[in-house]
């Protein structure tokens, strides 16, 4: 309901040319120069993944301008295990959990693996467009003003968007090579298939890990916490809905998926869990709101 002296036609006008604008500035962030070459670097490192073997996906993305110049300034990400074929050593165990879990896969897990995939095939949204969606059914079902909705959703966007930012820097850092790779290539497990299919960029962070925590914190930081929802965002694929009791049990649930899918080594789904964490704390203590309390749009 408009208040008095509110002009619906101007204030819609209002946000289009914002939008606009954004879009137009948007075109100077790096997004259009982030397939830069990519050669991989040899046993150890990341490499083209079956079954598509496809080249390695936005090298330059971890180049792109962020939104907030200081969101990425957050304590260092751990350094992941040293590549070793030795049995026993680190990075072999870390492999061996994923296959033994991969043996074992109750529906429950393959559920959860299947639920947060959004994989940009066609079939499922992406990771993106799945916590926006989260966002929309929980305004949908509770009593949250227009104030507090556009600043969860302004929130929700700059922090996924440069929690990505960060993510691909890293994974282009490390350039650690996928589970797939390792377990057919250095554990004598050739025809080893995970859940679901593996992207083509390189290990760690884990970017749905990643995502999915800065994007959990960042509604909790506006929404609050034990925020309990059902998600219903693949209800219309025969997929089960599932109900958290507050955001963060959905992002790390949104992680832990990757793990049962066969993608992630476990270290580098709760290293991204924590940095994504950080890097919506760090959004919350720059990015500065103030909302009028008596506005009750």
């Amino acid at each position: 309901k408009a208040g008095k002296g509110f002009n619906l036609e101007a204030s819609g006008q209002f946000g289009k040319n914002v939008a606009a604008a954004v879009i137009e500035w948007s075109k100077q962030d790096g997004a259009a120069n982030a397939n830069i070459p990519y050669t991989p670097l040899g046993e150890g490192f990341w490499e083209p993944t079956p079954t598509g073997y496809a080249a390695a996906n936005v090298p330059g993305w971890g180049n792109n301008k962020t939104i907030l110049k200081e969101s990425s300034q957050i304590d260092p990400c751990p350094a992941p295990p040293a590549f070793s074929k030795v049995p026993g050593s680190p990075f072999y165990e870390m492999a061996k959990e994923l296959y033994d879990v991969s043996l074992s896969l109750t529906g429950e897990q393959k559920a959860v693996a299947n639920f947060w995939d959004d994989a940009p095939n066609g079939k499922y949204i992406t990771a993106f467009g799945h916590w926006f969606n989260i966002l929309k059914q929980v305004l949908e079902n509770r009593n949250i003003n227009l104030a507090k909705a556009a600043e969860a959703y302004m929130r929700l966007g700059i922090t996924m968007n440069d929690a990505t930012i960060y993510t691909w820097q890293k994974k282009y850092s490390y350039h650690q090579l996928r589970p797939i790779t390792y377990i057919r290539n250095f554990m004598g497990h050739a025809g080893w298939e995970s859940l679901i299919s593996t992207p083509p960029h390189p290990e760690y962070l884990a970017a749905h890990a990643t995502i999915s925590a800065s994007a959990a914190a960042a509604l909790e930081l506006v929404l609050g916490k034990n925020y309990s929802f059902t998600d219903h965002s693949y209800d219309e694929l025969g997929m089960q809905p599932r109900s958290f009791p507050g955001f963060e049990a959905a992002g790390y649930e949104a992680g832990l998926s990757r793990l049962y899918g066969g993608i992630h080594f476990k270290p580098s789904i709760e290293a991204g869990n924590m940095q994504g964490k950080k890097i919506a704390g760090k959004i919350q203590a720059i990015l500065k709101t103030q909302v009028n309390p008596t506005n009750n749009l």
